[in-house]
């Protein structure tokens, strides 16, 4: 069997298409779907009604940037796909069952397809005289078979958007026309549109799907020119190539049909009896054995045929969000054959609803017994929700589990008193300093920011563009997370040293960020200079501490903001937090989410762009032992960054109502118009009627 793949730009015959529009074409995903992960499996499905076939879903993770053009090959799928270049130039290579397959040195690959046993693809070559365009046959092993110069036949300079392999030979198509290579020579050259898809049927040729806004009409390309097949009416049908079963096959939103060359359709499989996840911009490509691979906007996912028993079943859950979203996520879990559909609902309803009114909503709804089963913790007052009992401690909901239990999780039992939110991965938001200045304190006091700050030479700053106002937020931040007991209802903000605390913030020198430019000067040379006291790092991967002291060439204390007792003063910055509504009625389905979750975090990508660390604890630990391996990182430096996650024990999740009332008082006493002692009995005042109505 022969079949193509189509690029954007699709292309059909002008006589076939008077006055016919196209659709949008399809775009390229921006990035891939994660692996397939463990999870609590579902009973099965037992009670299956439709007669069609059923289909498991699991995504495929190419680690690409971009895929672009899909097709199979007997039960071999393909795609080519782009990856950005971090030191070089961005590569296009053509993917293999996921993996990379065919990257030529110094080109790029444009466009490729299935052959008779063998690949074809469009190569752009750089050389020292220009470049070539080159029409390259592969063998199914990545052998390259011949390589024919599309500029010795007066192509070059030609844009092809498509192409596709038939009886007669490779047609390449676009710019508004198709050619016909074989035996190395043009052999056809037609006249066509450029608002049609190309399509491979399953008997081997090379077919063109016009689309309107009442059906779409397919005809077959030949030498001698088209010849009409059908035409299909609806404008939602999209149509694929075929398979050995089906000479094409179409698809529109509920279901997938098989087609034969008449147009009839087959009914192959319904979608949400499948539980298929299509996501936006798809498209399918037929395998061997009538399974299927799928690319949408979020990635690639194998469609695979089995038995309706063995086709998981859990059931509808529920996120709730004030705003934020976990679309990529959600997608990927709904995909990845666990039988569970988790879908969103934003309680601001896209912004049109305040936060606050949003929160109202949320609680009516809990109150009520119609709340979500998890919910996106963004923006939304933890403490309070724990005290309230509303989060489920997630150590209890893993209890028993074979797989995954919270002594896998990073922090475990450590921030907000328990394990109520886990994340996909997480960084850690800390400042440095020069150990000369530090010795081996793991933390600073207010009273030893000031008297630093007394000693720097003039000129230098301890904090980059602190100001008075970000000083207060930060140290609150940390200081609220130890002196509120929400369990309890109270808190003590009259103590000395958050009164010591305030005059601190009301004593710093501000260095507030300017509009002008005054140059760039990297912030491990200021530090090492002595142009500031302590630098903001992010700790997002296990060698960043190592990697920063190296860069300043210096040793280092990364102590965090100072704190009234002198600990450690960094923070955990969560990305998306998750947590569960406790006593739901899919503790099951939650559980599954969660741990999709926490292993669905990407290895490769994650070591590579250093932006976030696993919160899976084995995961985290195989990032360090691959650094050590590849003589990135020491044992004594493993020991240093655990011995630094031990110290952390405050996370940037906080109920931001009371961090603002802490700093509205705090603002009031910078401007004079209280003293440190009256700013703290306000905000104990305000604090105390605030807490106790979180109960």
């Amino acid at each position: 069997m022969k079949r193509r793949s189509t690029m954007a730009l699709a292309l059909a015959f002008a006589l076939l298409l008077a006055a016919c529009g196209a659709p949008p074409a399809p775009a390229a995903e921006t990035g891939a779907a994660p692996a397939q992960t463990a999870a609590t499996t579902p009973e099965p499905v037992s009670d299956w009604q439709s007669e069609d076939r059923a289909y498991k879903q699991s995504p495929v993770n190419t680690g690409a940037d971009s895929t672009f053009d899909i097709f199979g090959l007997g039960a071999d799928y393909y795609a080519t796909a782009m990856f950005f270049g971090t030191d070089g130039p961005s590569e296009y290579i053509l993917l293999k069952n996921g993996a990379r397959f065919y990257a030529p040195e110094e080109a790029a690959v444009e466009l490729a397809c299935a052959g008779d046993g063998c690949l074809w693809l469009t190569e752009s070559r750089r050389s020292g005289e220009g470049g070539q365009s080159l029409l390259v046959q592969l063998s199914t092993e990545g052998e390259v078979l011949s390589e024919l110069d599309l500029g010795a036949l007066g192509l070059g300079e030609a844009y092809f958007s498509a192409m596709g392999a038939s009886a007669e030979g490779v047609w390449l198509v676009g710019s508004g026309r198709a050619v016909l290579i074989s035996g190395g020579a043009v052999a056809a050259e037609l006249t066509v549109p450029a608002e049609a898809e190309v399509v491979c049927s399953g008997t081997g040729e090379v077919c063109i799907a016009v689309y309107n806004d009442q059906n779409v009409v397919v005809s077959a390309l030949s030498p001698d020119g088209g010849e009409p097949r059908f035409s299909l009416e609806g404008a939602d049908a999209r149509v694929f190539d075929g398979s050995d079963e089906f000479y094409l096959t179409c698809a529109t939103e509920e279901r997938l049909w098989g087609l034969d060359k008449t147009g009839g359709r087959t009914t192959v499989a319904v979608w949400a009896d499948c539980g298929t996840e299509l996501a936006e911009h798809w498209t399918l490509a037929p395998l061997s054995g009538g399974d299927f691979l799928l690319k949408s906007s979020m990635g690639l996912s194998l469609l695979t045929q089995v038995a309706p028993s063995e086709l998981p079943r859990g059931g509808e859950l529920t996120i709730a969000t004030l705003g934020g979203s976990l679309y990529d996520l959600i997608y990927s879990f709904n995909a990845s054959g666990s039988g569970w559909k988790l879908t969103e609902v934003d309680y601001t309803q896209g912004g049109e609803i305040s936060a606050r009114d949003a929160l109202t909503r949320l609680y009516a709804d809990i109150a009520a017994g119609e709340g979500p089963d998890l919910l996106l913790l963004d923006g939304v007052p933890v403490d309070s929700l724990i005290r309230r009992g509303y989060l489920e401690d997630i150590a209890r909901l893993l209890e028993g589990d074979p797989e995954l239990n919270a002594d896998d999780i990073v922090f475990a039992g450590r921030l907000g008193g328990g394990t109520y939110y886990v994340s996909r991965g997480f960084g850690i938001d800390t400042y440095a300093g020069l150990k000369s200045n530090f010795g081996e304190a793991g933390g600073w006091t207010p009273e030893e920011y000031l008297e630093a700050e007394r000693s720097l030479t003039p000129g230098a700053q301890m904090m980059y563009y602190v100001t008075r106002e970000s000083f207060i937020r930060d140290a609150a931040l940390r200081y609220m997370q130890r002196s509120i007991d929400w369990q309890a209802g109270k808190c003590d903000f009259e103590s000395a040293e958050f009164i010591s605390l305030l005059e601190t913030a009301g004593q710093i020198t501000e260095h507030p960020e300017t509009t002008e430019f005054t140059g760039y000067t990297p912030p491990e040379e200021q530090l090492r200079t002595g142009e500031t006291y302590v630098e903001a790092v992010h700790v997002g991967s296990v060698t960043a501490l190592r990697d920063f002291e190296e860069r300043v060439g210096q040793a280092l204390s990364f102590v965090g903001m100072p704190a009234p007792d002198g600990s450690n003063g960094s923070v955990v910055d969560l990305s998306q937090p998750v947590g569960v509504l406790a006593g739901g009625e899919h503790p099951d389905g939650c559980a599954a989410f969660l741990k999709f979750l926490l292993l669905s975090y990407d290895l490769g990508y994650g070591a590579e762009n250093n932006a976030s660390l696993p919160m899976y604890r084995p995961y985290l630990e195989q990032l360090e032992s691959d650094a050590e391996a590849e003589g990135r990182m020491t044992p004594e430096d493993t020991a240093r960054f655990e011995d630094f996650l031990a110290s952390v024990e405050i996370s940037t999740l906080c109920d931001e109502t009371a961090l603002g009332m802490i700093c509205e008082e705090a603002v009031s006493y910078f401007a004079g118009a209280c003293t440190a002692e009256e700013a703290a009995r306000v905000i104990q005042e305000r604090l105390s009627i605030y807490v106790a109505e979180q109960s």
